[in-house]
């Protein structure tokens, strides 16, 4: 059996021999949409070695098999919060995605005027020194026209106007990416039943909608004009009345994009995979019909300890 490996550094510092003597458990939680990714490390205590960590300290892991070909490094954590328990006395160091600033997660009242999605997620991320990825053109030029920010923080505000949009939104190693589900492109890796310890797969009807209708203002005949995406029934209808036909059909797919994704819900636990990560598509092959299909992963869950290296992985439909 391969053996994990692992190495940690704190402010820039290796800090892996110090840990490892006292490491009971590494857990990193990769995961997308406004969640921040986290890491956790729970220590045991030992005054006479282990310093006692400083809030805002950034952390940075590297995690695989010794060995191995493929180990996932991960940068720019930083420690928010510390817990001191026992018996036995033990440290339990959490710390967030640096991107995830303070600055970036308080309420906002303001009003952006007439921007592009791609202008709008530019704006954001620049005034908390981040640069910007809109992912495909098509989508970074649609037109929002008026976006009011009540109360809302940066982080939600980007990741609502994702959502609205049929997109996903992720603040990882200095970039806020919004990427379309379209633009996710193929599956990068094959899971079989061999692969993992146990799987659980979930398809509900009620979720699923055949069309999507939504409304927009044509402002010269002054009326109320459908725009519908997909056939038949049954069909959801959007109560909002949007600005032109563009945004309608944006939402409208945008609605349908989540109606088929939230039909369908995937859990795995397996042997430790560095190669996996939020957002990335997969493809399940050799379970049976239905359940061999592209899934999108939401979140991983790598976790070190005595046991050896583990992952639970969530996804959903695409």
């Amino acid at each position: 059996m391969n053996k994990p490996f692992y190495s940690i550094e704190m402010r820039g510092e290796d800090v892996t021999a110090v840990i490892r003597g006292h490491l009971a458990e590494l857990r990193l939680n990769d995961r997308s949409g406004s969640h921040a990714d986290s890491l956790e490390l729970e220590l045991a205590d030992d005054p006479r070695r282990v310093s006692w960590p400083e809030m805002g300290a950034e952390l940075a892991v590297e995690f695989g098999y010794e060995g191995g070909s493929i180990k996932r490094k991960h940068g720019r954590f930083a420690i928010d919060q510390v817990e001191h328990a026992g018996p036995p006395s033990r440290l339990v160091v959490s710390a967030t995605t640096a991107d995830f600033t303070s600055q970036a997660r308080a309420p906002r009242e303001r009003s952006h005027g007439s921007l592009t999605l791609g202008e709008l997620i530019e704006k954001l991320a620049s005034e908390h020194g981040y640069e910007a990825r809109v992912v495909p053109e098509e989508l970074a030029r649609v037109r929002l026209h008026h976006v009011d920010q009540a109360g809302q923080s940066d982080l939600a505000l980007a990741w609502e106007v994702a959502r609205a949009h049929d997109a996903v939104f992720k603040p990882v190693d200095g970039l806020w990416w919004v990427r379309s589900y379209e633009a996710l492109g193929e599956p990068t890796a094959t899971i079989r039943p061999a692969d993992v310890s146990t799987w659980r797969a979930h398809f509900l009807a009620r979720a699923g909608y055949a069309s999507v209708k939504a409304h927009y203002h044509d402002f010269d005949t002054a009326q109320r004009v459908p725009v519908v995406v997909g056939e038949g029934e049954p069909q959801l209808v959007l109560d909002t009345t949007f600005v032109d036909a563009e945004v309608a059909r944006w939402q409208a797919q945008a609605a349908m994009g989540r109606a088929r994704r939230e039909s369908r819900r995937l859990s795995l636990r397996m042997p430790g995979r560095p190669d996996l990560v939020s957002q990335q598509v997969i493809r399940l092959e050799g379970f049976r019909e239905r359940v061999d299909d592209a899934w999108l992963i939401t979140e991983v869950v790598h976790t070190i300890n005595k046991r050896g290296y583990s992952c639970r992985v969530e996804c959903e439909g695409v």
